[in-house]
């Protein structure tokens, strides 16, 4: 299949970026983002090569004991570079969004249920880092697969309350929790609640179209749940 890039104003049958398949960037992409899962061959500046394996290599040591000594972490690797992605995962505290909360801030997946996980902070930080140009304040993001609700809720935080941010997940069960997620975080419950940020059982194949035009889509894979 072939690597795609965020696209803006996508139709509901689009797909843009899968948020969790960074795999299908192209090699120096893979560095930049800390890929491992795919051979490659050293590039010819070494010196970029060396820069980027120490990055991926911070990048798994990033936990906290909070959600905000976590976001400082993804900061200090340079996971996280920009301010609407720090302040936005500063807003979220993924400890409402794990079903163990003492592992919630360690930099790795975590258990939601249903075979299903919360992706490493890494991952979220690096997806949300591609994606900013395209979840400004007042934009629409679809989320196919939002699991948790994790992710979705921090579209929600970067489109703000002019913009909206759907989720979609066909499991019912974590649907069900995703929603009991959301409304027991006190930062983004006010958005569940207003309709900025809209968590719905759906079979993600055929996307949202009620909400379409999108500015940006992501898409995540069986067993990596957001």
């Amino acid at each position: 299949m072939r690597w795609a890039r965020p696209c803006t104003r996508l139709s509901s049958s689009s797909i843009g970026v899968h948020s969790h398949a960074l795999r299908r960037l192209n090699p120096f992409e893979r560095a930049a983002v800390g890929a491992q899962d795919t051979p490659r061959r050293r590039p010819a500046n070494s010196s970029f090569f060396s820069f980027n394996s120490e990055r991926r290599a911070m990048a798994w040591r990033s936990h906290g004991k909070d959600n905000d000594s976590l976001v400082a972490a993804l900061k200090g690797s340079k996971v996280i570079a920009s301010k609407s992605v720090e302040e936005a995962m500063k807003a979220v505290d993924r400890g409402y969004y794990t079903l163990e909360k003492s592992n919630a801030y360690m930099d790795s997946p975590q258990p939601i249920g249903k075979a299903a996980t919360i992706s490493a902070p890494h991952m979220h930080g690096y997806c949300l880092e591609l994606l900013k140009d395209h979840l400004l304040p007042g934009n629409k993001a679809l989320d196919v697969g939002s699991g948790s609700g994790y992710l979705t809720s921090v579209f929600a935080h970067m489109v703000g309350k002019e913009g909206k941010a759907v989720g979609v997940e066909h499991i019912p069960d974590l649907v069900k929790q995703s929603l009991k997620n959301t409304s027991r975080d006190p930062a983004t419950s006010p958005l569940l609640q207003s309709g900025n940020l809209e968590l719905l059982e759906a079979d993600g194949k055929s996307g949202h179209a009620t909400e379409a035009p999108y500015d940006c889509k992501t898409m995540t894979k069986k067993n990596d749940v957001c």
